[in-house]
């Protein structure tokens, strides 16, 4: 047989096969690359007939596949380095059109000349069914990485790992560096549950059934996710595990929410419990130390504590209550509310702002390297601070410590402030609750003596007038009685106790008089030495009388008979209280009293005062004897020892004339009343000196603290020593005066009232406070007068002893003398 009919035969041959072939079928001439015999579906597809497909090659039913490119695509089929080629392209219809398709080529074998086979299949519902399945596959990832859920497919049979690209993004690792596995994904695990993560994932291994964890990604910049894993294993019927699939979901700002919703309520219960306390609480001190209590308790934080602001040159904050572990922080550190080095961290901010400020991290803030060191060792990592605000104006600030980093957050430090705010409205409160009590205490006093002084007038005039007629009638009945020795002596006696009665009805008299029965312009220094031998007689020998006169003693328009009775009971009262005798002083001075000294002192006007002293060094009072002993028929004398008038007398004398009468006492030391009566008026007013505007009052820089239990006059005498550039300390009491002084805190001066409550008082801590700084420099002040020197060994503090009332500028004086003096003097 020839090569033609060979040909022939061959091509005849094909064209059987693909005559009614109705898939798409293709035989084209391997050198000219026309088309020599296609099957019927390739022609359906097409659109053309058999004639004009033959005039066609394969690139031209190829869109946007040149000539070029299909010859490169059969150049390992004509180079025999393979037997077949397959891709994908489009195959373009006559009307233009384009569907899919799969192409398998290859050599065709036995004809001649040679040809290529082309076998393609129309794949558009392939490539659809793709496009929904890619369509699924992005819906899914989107929804992943709106959830922040990856997935993590782990094939045992084939030993594969898949994760999906949100499980990339959590761990934050580029899919196309990174390859999945295990130990990475372990890595990415926080040390401190890593262990714990793999034992869990062991477990599963081991015993079938599906399992929950929550652990913490640690990232390379120090990051914290927090993630939560559910995890479903596969097995064969033989209990060997085949696959697991598992499903991370990111939950970082969840476990945010919950646990700001775990912080807020804290903070709600401790601003309830806060509130409550405000309610019921009456005390200040005890108010602050409770509010601390409870945001370290209820609220879970690390230290709390309160601050008044000092106005000193270096406006300090002054701690006043505290609660939490963190006491050494506040012992060690210095904190301004200045524009200055200690002022520049979140309380002086806040002070100076009037508006809340708080670090998340004090590692890490500038504004903390003065107090950093100190605070990171006691555990603080984030703090605010919350200004305690009155008329707009900050006094006052409360400070929070956590133990964690980012522990505030906006809605949290407004409850927090919310809170303090409602502290700060308390204290107020208090405050004007005690001047109210204050005021209202000293008017139902005035209204007392004012009833009591009336029933007292009425009674003892008609009184007066009935022992009128009982002397009377004694009388004529002496007259009658005459030579009768035992009726006469009944009627003596009797005509002595209508006399003794007299005597009372007088007291009562002028107890209840409001003015003086005769008003003269006096020299008292005349008149006391005028009683002089008076006054010797109503004492025992046992008793030593001091006299102390101010040379040029003003004027004052009183009764004379009145102020001798006065004097007289104040004597007598001293008597009584020195049974074993002691030393009696009358003092004399000229007193100008201004605001500064007003402050300190009460119930006394501006004004110019003589003032009468008369200090005993008997058995002195308790506060609660204090408190009544110029209520009318009030004694602690025996029954039949006192009529309890004598002090009320006194104080009924010194408010008809315009002044006023203080007492200050003390157990076992002694007691001083102080008797205020106005300056005869001069022609022309005198002007009152102002010494708090005194600017030529000496300064200094040292450290002194002030004790006093009397919270208002504590902090005036703060203002009064910050103002002259002193730093100041305070203390409401003698014990919590010896902890400050046993905390080892430079002390330069310890200025102290003498009357003190808790059983020490200021003699007795002045001695304490020598014994733990034997440097410490000690100034008293009281209501005693210099010259009422205390029992036996305190006399060394009385030296420096300031009388109360006293002027700012006597204040700054006696400071600046006690702290100039040698150690030694």
């Amino acid at each position: 047989m020839d090569q033609a009919s060979t040909s022939s035969n061959s091509s005849s041959s094909w064209e059987s096969v693909l005559e009614n072939a109705f898939d798409e079928i293709y035989l084209f001439n391997a050198q000219t690359l026309n088309f020599v015999q296609v099957s019927q579906g390739a022609l359906h597809n097409l659109g053309y007939t058999l004639q004009e497909i033959r005039q066609l090659t394969p690139s031209d039913i190829k869109a946007g596949v040149s000539p070029e490119a299909f010859l490169k695509l059969l150049l390992p089929l004509r180079e025999k380095r393979r037997q077949r080629v397959v891709f994908e392209t489009q195959h373009q219809r006559k009307d233009g059109s384009t569907y899919p398709v799969e192409v398998r080529l290859q050599r065709a074998r036995e004809t001649s000349p040679p040809m290529f086979l082309a076998i393609v299949n129309d794949i558009s519902e392939r490539k659809k069914a793709d496009q929904v399945l890619r369509t699924h596959q992005n819906l899914l990832s989107e929804a992943q990485r709106i959830a922040h859920i990856g997935s993590c497919y782990m094939d045992y049979r084939k030993d594969t790992l898949h994760w999906s690209d949100e499980l990339f993004r959590i761990l934050e690792i580029d899919s196309e560096d990174q390859e999945p596995h295990y130990e990475t994904f372990l890595a990415a695990i926080h040390p401190d549950d890593r262990d714990r993560f793999d034992q869990a994932h062991q477990n599963l291994i081991a015993n079938p059934g599906p399992y929950d964890i929550s652990y913490r990604f640690l990232m390379k910049d120090g990051r914290i996710k927090y993630a939560h894993q559910h995890s479903e294993p596969t097995y064969d019927t033989k209990g060997n595990i085949l696959h697991i699939f598992h499903t991370v979901q990111e939950i970082t700002q969840l476990h945010r929410t919950e646990l700001s919703l775990q912080k807020r309520n804290r903070s709600l219960k401790a601003l309830s419990a806060c509130n409550e306390a405000m309610m019921r609480i009456t005390d200040e001190s005890e108010l602050l130390n409770k509010i601390c209590a409870i945001i370290v308790t209820m609220a879970g934080y690390r230290f709390a504590w309160v601050g008044f602001l000092e106005h000193n040159t270096d406006k300090t904050i002054q701690p006043m209550a505290f609660a939490g572990e963190g006491k050494p922080y506040l012992d060690a550190v210095k904190i301004s509310w200045g524009q200055n080095l200690y002022g520049q961290g979140p309380s002086g901010t806040a002070i100076r702002t009037g508006v809340s400020d708080y670090i998340q991290d004090i590692a890490s803030e500038p504004r903390y390297a003065p107090w950093k060191q100190a605070a990171l060792q006691q555990g603080f990592n984030s703090t605010v601070s919350l200004p305690l605000i009155e008329k707009e104006v900050a006094f006052g600030i409360l400070n929070i410590y956590a133990a964690e980093t980012a522990a505030f957050n906006d809605e949290e430090v407004l409850e927090l402030q919310i809170l303090a705010d409602n502290l700060a409205f308390g204290i107020r409160t208090l405050r004007a609750q005690r001047e109210y009590d204050t005021l209202q205490d000293q008017g139902r006093e005035n209204q007392k003596m004012e009833a009591v002084s009336l029933l007292a007038g009425g009674i003892a005039h008609d009184y007066n007038n009935w022992l009128g007629v009982i002397i009377g009638y004694l009388d004529f009945l002496k007259d009658h009685l005459s030579g009768t020795e035992e009726p006469l002596k009944w009627v003596n006696s009797a005509m002595k106790a209508a006399q003794h009665g007299t005597g009372l009805t007088r007291q009562l008299l002028t107890f209840s008089r409001r003015q003086g029965a005769t008003k003269l312009e006096i020299n008292i220094n005349n008149m006391i030495q005028e009683m002089d031998d008076l006054i010797e007689q109503a004492l025992t020998s046992e008793v030593k009388v001091e006299y102390s006169f101010q040379d040029d003693i003003w004027k004052v328009q009183i009764d004379p008979n009145e102020f001798n009775d006065m004097l007289l009971n104040l004597i007598s009262n001293a008597h009584s209280a020195m049974p074993k005798g002691g030393r009696l002083i009358i003092e004399t001075l000229n007193r100008e009293l201004d605001r500064s000294s007003i402050a300190l002192n009460t119930g006394i006007a501006p004004g110019h005062y003589v003032e009468l002293a008369i200090s005993d060094t008997g058995t002195g009072m308790t506060k609660a004897i204090q408190s009544r002993i110029f209520e009318p028929f009030y004694t602690t004398k025996l029954e039949g020892k006192g009529t309890g008038l004598g002090l009320a007398m006194v104080h009924a004398f010194v408010k008809r004339y315009g002044g006023t009468v203080k007492v200050y006492s003390e157990p076992d030391i002694g007691t001083t009343f102080r008797v205020f009566l106005p300056r005869t008026p001069l022609t022309e007013p005198l002007e009152m000196a102002d010494s708090s505007n005194n600017t030529e009052m000496p300064t200094g820089t040292e450290t002194i603290m002030i004790v006093d239990d009397e919270v208002e006059l504590l902090y005036l005498v703060d203002k009064y020593l910050s103002d002259l550039g002193y730093t100041t300390i305070l203390a409401e009491s003698s014990a919590q005066a010896i902890s400050l002084l046993s905390n080892g805190k430079k002390i330069d001066l310890m200025f102290s009232d003498v009357v003190m409550p808790g059983g020490i008082n200021g003699y007795e801590l002045a001695q304490k406070a020598v014994g733990l700084n034997p440097a410490i420099k000690i100034l008293l002040t009281s209501g005693f007068t210099a010259k009422s020197i205390p029992r036996d060994g305190f006399s060394q503090f009385s030296e420096h002893l300031l009388s109360k009332p006293y002027h700012k500028t006597e204040l700054a004086k006696r400071i600046r003398h006690v702290l100039d003096i040698m150690p030694n003097e």
